[in-house]
């Protein structure tokens, strides 16, 4: 059983509040919520309120959202150690998705540079972890399949603002539905490994 696995129990003790997979979830909102309004704006004025839409949701993840999230957890497994950072990997990966149309309007990277770019900002992170999480963690390579394949698209982007848009809003969509399969796919791992109060309670003693 997973709960009698001692390597899983001593990775979920190491990364914790990374395998957090609902906060993960919310992270991925944002990526969808952004793939959204490429696809409902399309008048200059409707970027009015779907502004505040974004502004809403970035608020309430850092306020509320947070907090509550953090109780969930601590109500189910018990003892959850003190706080620390963690990123907003929604944010993170929209903003590398952003810099593609920069490097190319503003810099006029040639390809190579802006597919090599992309493929490090989305890629790197989620490889890392599901490398050094092998195999419980091996999802995160969903989320390295989904980076690359926006990356190679962009060489047949053609000129325009219209086909850079649609870019985005593909690359948003894609890493977003990655980003959320592999929180869930996280929350599910903790759940089996913890299970209840006592083997939260049993972590925690592996963590002191």
């Amino acid at each position: 059983m997973a709960s009698q696995d001692p390597r899983l129990i001593r990775l979920v003790a190491a990364r914790y509040r990374q395998m957090q997979g609902l906060a993960t979830m919310a992270d991925a909102f944002w990526l969808l919520l952004t793939a959204a309004g490429f696809f409902l704006i399309s008048e200059e004025w409707h970027a009015l309120p779907f502004g505040v839409v974004l502004a809403v949701y970035l608020w309430s993840r850092m306020t509320w959202m947070k907090r509550r999230i953090q109780r969930h957890y601590a109500e189910r497994f018990g003892r959850t150690g003190s706080p620390d950072f963690r990123q907003n990997l929604g944010l993170m990966f929209n903003m590398v998705i952003a810099y593609n149309q920069i490097l190319r309007d503003l810099f006029h990277a040639p390809d190579p540079v802006r597919v090599s770019m992309m493929a490090a900002g989305l890629c790197g992170y989620p490889l890392w972890i599901g490398i050094r999480d092998f195999s419980y963690r091996s999802h995160w390579l969903l989320l390295v399949v989904a980076g690359l394949g926006v990356s190679i698209q962009i060489p047949w982007v053609p000129p325009g603002s219209d086909a850079g848009f649609a870019w985005a809003r593909d690359a948003n969509l894609a890493v977003g539905l990655a980003l959320f399969v592999v929180g869930a796919l996280d929350h599910q791992l903790l759940v089996r490994a913890l299970g209840g109060r006592a083997r939260a309670d049993a972590m925690e003693d592996v963590r002191s």
